[in-house]
């Protein structure tokens, strides 16, 4: 169901921030491999928007790469190591900031570097690694579907068109198969990369619990002197 949600624009902030507290859980010391029931809440939902809007500053704060294209092959691999290195710190801070249920935790730079040079290597395998692997998976699905699919209408197309104008919608037929495929390929996609999403939030949640176990009763110690304050004030 969560997957469902994650492929409507507005209900996906949900499905990230259920994802980011569910790490936060693994972060506290939690090592159920259950998912938590999933009610939707302003906690989640404003979680998963937090997320969103970091993911927006760190896009923006990468455009330098785009000059890099012009230099011979340091132009492609400078922008796939910071693009790698970025996202295993961008998501650090998803989870500092999910971890203690403040926007201005994801820029503690300080206390996410600190973490980071802990165990750049693991990170980078726990966030990384699950996208890679789902990414993958789409490949071949739309390798082995979508082309197989592709060229079967494409087929039917012409075999259709040689039986006289009575024929002649057929490559009509042809194109809005093309294009419910193209829709049904952008929503496996899109559930795909909402299980990656948490996959790889949940993996990042076990790095910190290991590599920065700190954060947990810094968080704690900070929700008690809050607790009569509303959430993200």
């Amino acid at each position: 169901m969560l997957m469902v949600m994650k492929c409507v624009p507005i209900l996906g902030f949900h499905v990230t921030g259920y994802g980011l507290e569910w790490s936060a859980d693994a972060a506290r010391g939690s090592v159920s491999t259950q998912l938590p029931q999933g009610n939707f809440s302003t906690r989640t939902f404003l979680t998963g928007l937090f997320t969103a809007i970091l993911g927006l500053l760190f896009g923006i704060a990468n455009v330098w790469l785009l000059a890099l294209a012009a230099i011979p092959v340091l132009g492609w691999v400078i922008p796939i190591a910071v693009l790698v290195f970025g996202s295993a710190l961008y998501t650090l801070a998803c989870v500092r900031m999910a971890l203690f249920g403040r926007f201005g935790q994801a820029f503690q730079l300080s206390d996410l570097f600190s973490a980071y040079k802990r165990g750049v290597g693991s990170l980078v395998a726990a966030v990384v690694l699950p996208v890679v692997i789902v990414n993958a998976i789409y490949f071949l699905i739309v390798l082995l579907f979508g082309d197989g699919t592709a060229v079967g209408l494409f087929l039917t197309s012409l075999r259709g068109s040689t039986y006289g104008a009575a024929h002649m919608a057929s490559p009509v037929g042809t194109l809005f198969g093309l294009g419910a495929l193209f829709v049904v390929l952008c929503l496996i996609g899109q559930f795909l990369n909402g299980f990656a999403e948490i996959w790889s939030f949940r993996a990042a949640g076990i790095w910190v619990r290991r590599n920065a176990p700190e954060w947990a009763s810094e968080a704690q110690g900070m929700a008690r002197r809050r607790c009569s304050r509303p959430p993200w004030m």
